[in-house]
C-alpha cells in the first residue's frame, strides 16, 4: 500500500494553462468564461484519468496533474505525454456554445519533487511541490495554444515520441537553465 505521508521521488507533472482567458473574460459574459473553464477542466480531468494520472487541482486558468504519485508507475512519462496529446486533440475538437475553441498550452516535466498530504485535518490536501512542478508551470506559461513543451529529462526518457528541440531558458529565480523540446506526436 502506498503512503500519503510526504515523500521525495521522481514525478512527472502536467501543467495546463487555458490561454487568453483574462482578455476573453473582460469581453465576454461571465457565463461564457465559466463555460470555457468547466469544459476545459472536465476534458483535462477525463484525459488525465484515462492515462492513470492524478488530477491535483484547478485554479483560475490553470490546472495540474501528476504521474508517479501516490502510485509509482514505471512508464509515468509516457502516460503523461499520452494524456497531453489527447488533451491537445480534444481541445481542438471541443467548441463552446458561443462557437469558440478552447485554447490550452501545456508544460510537462519529469524531475524530483515531494508528494503527499500537506496540512492537517480539514485543512489537509494532497499535493506535489518542487522542481517538477516549477518547470512544468514555467513551460506551460511559454506554450502557445495546442503546444506541449517538455523538459529534457522527460524527452530523454521517452524517445518513442517526436520532438522539436527548442532553445533553453533560465528558470525564474534560479541560476540554472532549462533545456526543453516541443512534443510533436
Amino acid at each position: 500500500a502506498e503512503s500519503f505521508e510526504p515523500i521525495r521521488r521522481t514525478l512527472t507533472v502536467l501543467h495546463c494553462e487555458i490561454l487568453e482567458l483574462s482578455p476573453l473574460g473582460a469581453e465576454m459574459h461571465e457565463q461564457n468564461t465559466q463555460e470555457i473553464i468547466q469544459l476545459a477542466y472536465r476534458m483535462i480531468k477525463k484525459e488525465v484519468f484515462k492515462c492513470s494520472g492524478v488530477f491535483l487541482f484547478a485554479t483560475g486558468s490553470s490546472c495540474i496533474a501528476t504521474w508517479g504519485a501516490p502510485i509509482i508507475e514505471l512508464d509515468q512519462g509516457e502516460l503523461c505525454l499520452r494524456a497531453a496529446l489527447a488533451i491537445r486533440k480534444a481541445s481542438a475538437e471541443i467548441k463552446t456554445s458561443f462557437d469558440s475553441h478552447i485554447r490550452i498550452g501545456m508544460g510537462v516535466a519529469k524531475e524530483d519533487g515531494t508528494c503527499g498530504i500537506i496540512g492537517e485535518g480539514d485543512d489537509s490536501f494532497y499535493s506535489v511541490v518542487g522542481m517538477c512542478r516549477e518547470i512544468a508551470e514555467e513551460l506551460a506559461t511559454r506554450a502557445n495554444a495546442g503546444q506541449i513543451l517538455a523538459n529534457r529529462n522527460l524527452h530523454d526518457s521517452n524517445r518513442m515520441f517526436q520532438y522539436k528541440t527548442m532553445s533553453s531558458f533560465p528558470l525564474k529565480g534560479r541560476p540554472e537553465t532549462i533545456d526543453f523540446s516541443e512534443v510533436l506526436s
